[in-house]
């Protein structure tokens, strides 16, 4: 065997070693834990909440606030589900909307996090829970006493709103993001049915972070559509709801700017919209599907939805229809559109429906079970998008703060003193893998100790 001399063989090696620093193409070696941390950042929030319990670190690293704040952000797909509520019992179901319709394991058992009536108060219909509000993961829930809490349904945090901030004659609510302050807000707005000349309408915002909230005077030009309507829709730092303006006597939609303090309508005046919702005679439903705000009305063998391509530009609404549809069923109601661009949805028989864009049927399935099975129903068509967010701490101090933007087309009237909440971490080091139910409040207080990974 040949060998050459140690400094040709160096120096061979020194070249190579040489070319490839200079190899702009060639990528630096990466820290083993800089790599784990980019490919946890990508998983779903279920399969991250297993991985809390794979060591110590992991536990660390998941649990980290920050963690969660980019773990939100930086989601390539994040997990959307709907509602489902389970009629006998006092709980309610998701469902993976990405999933197919047959799979089981996309729906998951969510307990109520407030007190359930006694059995014979469930057979009255208003002893149901309200799901009044989504945003980045938290759900605005109210029960039939009327006791609010904000939840997160993957972790199962909560908190309870103190009862200073009860509900009156409010016909507009919702949650959404306060970017600049960091902090979420319940938003009520009041109605006069009465039409009383000497009383003005309040808007109620509270904060969770300050735990307070301020009541603000607005007009009185908008008329409430019903309940299915009063569940304000977050998108684009801003609460959407469809409503009837009173003097115009037309559906708008309106929001309220939680960045701005403001309140606005969308423009839709363009003549084919304003005609159609000039129609009494034709019921639309606001949604978000697919990053933008959509109009959707449903008839006997065809649905349109009128969406917003780009937020706030009139002329980009644009109109889709479904036609010819090819199941045994009247209606299709839309929802949602999938990750792979398939519209969910239900219809007026209790089904849940995929269709593709042409209107094609992929799937369906029954909401109402036969007997001996269980029976679901959808509720209020809502959805949530599972995170790792927490609640803010709450601070000391008044809101709105004095870097707040002032509150632009109505009065400020009154700022109330901070109450304690009902703080309740719990749920989420007490979750098994692959099981969200909540349980009771006395399992979700067990001690960390027992919680963590050896």
């Amino acid at each position: 065997m040949v060998k050459f001399p140690s400094s040709i063989s160096n120096g061979k090696m020194n070249r190579r070693r040489s070319s490839e620093n200079e190899n702009p193409f060639l990528l630096p070696h990466l820290p083993d834990e800089l790599i784990l941390l980019q490919i946890l950042l990508r998983l779903p929030v279920r399969s991250l909440l297993r991985f809390k319990t794979v060591c110590k670190s992991w536990l660390s690293r998941i649990s980290e606030p920050q963690f969660a704040k980019s773990h939100f952000d930086l989601a390539a797909s994040p997990t959307h589900r709907i509602f489902l509520n389970d009629a006998p019992g006092f709980k309610i179901e998701s469902f993976d909307t990405d999933s197919s319709l047959h799979d089981d394991s996309a729906v998951v058992n969510l307990k109520f996090p407030l007190a359930p009536p006694c059995p014979r108060m469930l057979l009255w219909a208003n002893t149901r829970l309200m799901v009044m509000g989504s945003c980045r993961g938290f759900v605005f829930l109210a029960n039939y006493k009327g006791d609010i809490v904000v939840w997160n349904p993957s972790t199962g945090e909560r908190r309870r709103i103190p009862d200073s901030f009860n509900m009156g004659l409010e016909f507009l609510y919702g949650i959404g993001y306060d970017k600049i302050g960091d902090d979420y807000l319940l938003i009520y707005i009041e109605s006069n049915d009465l039409v009383v000349a000497e009383y003005m309408p309040e808007i109620k915002i509270f904060s969770l972070k300050y735990n307070s909230h301020v009541l603000c005077g607005m007009n009185d030009e908008y008329v409430d559509l019903g309940s299915d309507f009063r569940p304000g829709l977050f998108l684009n730092d801003s609460l959407h709801w469809l409503v009837k303006s009173r003097v115009r006597n037309v559906r708008v939609v309106l929001a309220f700017d939680l960045v701005e303090g403001s309140l606005l309508e969308i423009p839709m005046s363009l003549h084919d919209l304003a005609v159609e919702l000039g129609d009494d005679n034709k019921e639309y439903h606001l949604r978000v599907m697919g990053g933008c705000l959509c109009l959707c009305h449903s008839r006997v063998g065809m649905a349109e939805i009128w969406m917003m391509m780009e937020y706030k530009v009139e002329s980009s609404w644009t109109k889709i229809v479904l036609s010819d549809y090819d199941f045994p069923c009247n209606s299709f109601f839309p929802i949602w559109f999938t990750k792979c661009g398939d519209i969910f949805g239900s219809n007026e028989v209790g089904r849940l429906l995929k269709l593709n864009d042409k209107g094609n049927l992929l799937e369906h399935r029954a909401l109402w079970k036969g007997k001996g099975e269980r029976s679901y129903r959808l509720l209020y068509t809502h959805m949530y998008t599972e995170s790792l967010l927490s609640l803010p701490e709450i601070v000391s101090g008044h809101y709105p703060p004095e870097y707040y933007p002032p509150f632009s087309g109505f009065e400020e009237i009154d700022a109330h003193e901070q109450q304690p909440a009902d703080l309740d971490q719990g749920g989420e080091d007490d979750q098994q893998p692959g099981d969200l139910d909540q349980g009771s409040e006395d399992d979700q207080q067990a001690s960390e100790d027992d919680q963590q990974p050896t």
